[in-house]
């Protein structure tokens, strides 16, 4: 079993993870909850992070993050991560060549790092 220090760190964005995937309650309090019990002693940030993500998404099934306006890379890299689409998708809904699709999330990735390395 996890140590209740990461539960206590990790739970409430866990929580609020799953619930924007699954737009559920319910579903996301039991997405976090098995996270932790699968992950066990084995858990950590990371881990629990990518668990949740997949099992959220297992659960809803992919769908295109609503977005208005036309597709930037930030919007993109959410498009992925929230909604589980892959690039082919992307590139049918929006149409667009995969490759352009492609170098737009690697601009959002580098924005997104560029935006969490800045000191608040």
């Amino acid at each position: 079993m996890p140590s209740p220090d990461l539960y206590d760190r990790c739970a409430a964005q866990l929580f609020a993870l799953a619930l924007r995937i699954t737009g559920d309650e319910a579903a996301a309090a039991e997405v976090v909850s098995s996270a932790f019990l699968t992950l066990g002693d084995e858990a950590d940030e990371a881990s629990l992070v990518r668990a949740t993500r997949d099992a959220a998404l297992a659960r809803r099934g992919r769908a295109v993050v609503a977005m208005s306006g036309p597709p930037t890379p930030l919007k993109l890299v959410e498009a992925v991560f929230y909604g589980g689409q892959r690039v082919s998708d992307l590139s049918q809904t929006f149409a667009l060549p995969e490759r352009t699709v492609r170098s737009m999330l690697h601009d959002g990735m580098a924005q997104l790092k560029r935006q969490l390395a800045e000191p608040r």
